[in-house]
């Protein structure tokens, strides 16, 4: 599969990079009635090095790409 490029990008626009990260993922689900259930999860991604090259991140010694997210769901059924 190539790169794919904007037609109005300019030529240091277009950038293709890969790296290894890591990806964790945990959570749980409990019921609290019949028909009523609560659901939490968390995630946390990290992939080093892939940013700090140029730009912004280079600017404020950013050098890694991911994060954390958190979601809570309330789910009505069985």
């Amino acid at each position: 599969m190539g790169a794919k490029s904007a037609e109005f990008a300019s030529g240091t626009d277009n950038v293709e990079t890969t790296h290894a990260g890591f990806l964790f993922v945990g959570g749980t689900e409990m019921r609290l009635q019949k028909w009523i259930s609560a659901a939490a999860d968390a995630q946390y991604t990290v992939i080093r090095g892939i940013l700090g090259q140029g730009g912004l991140s280079k600017d404020v010694s950013e050098n890694d790409l991911g994060g954390v997210a958190v979601r809570i769901r309330v789910i009505l059924g069985r």
